[in-house]
């Protein structure tokens, strides 16, 4: 079987839950990227890639959902 990278996947979520935030299924913000930061965190994407090119990933997904 073929494993996913975490990237891709990371990127998928934070596409999903940007437009779940834009549905305002989530309170705020913070509800809908923290999931996403933890995973980041604990697949080791911020070690491979850095904090900055993490939070882009998912500035990106975001930047038409908050305003």
């Amino acid at each position: 079987m073929t494993q996913v990278s975490p990237l891709l996947v990371l990127q998928a979520r934070a596409e999903a839950r940007a437009l779940l935030f834009q549905a305002a299924e989530y309170a705020d913000v913070d509800e809908a990227i923290g999931p996403l930061l933890k995973y980041a965190l604990d697949h080791g994407i911020v070690d491979q890639i850095g904090a900055d090119r993490t939070f882009a990933i998912i500035k990106t997904a975001f930047a038409g959902a908050v305003e």
